[in-house]
């Protein structure tokens, strides 16, 4: 059972860092395709400031999620082990 906990947490955990590399890009993306469409400096610099702090506030929600699963993980992978037979 031992394994099978490590095994879904290591899956869990490749997971979320998949999503995180992927929801930067996706920010990146968009920053850069409104920044080359929006006329004026300022505005630009508010686009780039608020897709930053989505980007940074995303992430460590996530690394708490990782932090909470690591601490956790007897207890939420027991209860699912025990749960699926």
């Amino acid at each position: 059972m031992e394994n099978q906990m490590n095994k879904t947490y290591r899956m869990d955990g490749i997971a979320i860092i998949i999503a995180m590399i992927v929801l930067w890009a996706v920010l990146i993306f968009v920053m850069l395709k409104i920044g080359d469409i929006t006329p004026n400096q300022p505005l630009k610099a508010m686009i780039f400031t608020i897709g930053i702090l989505v980007g940074v506030f995303a992430t460590a929600s996530s690394m708490a999620v990782l932090i909470h699963l690591k601490k956790n993980k007897k207890t939420l992978y027991v209860s699912e082990m025990t749960e699926k037979r």
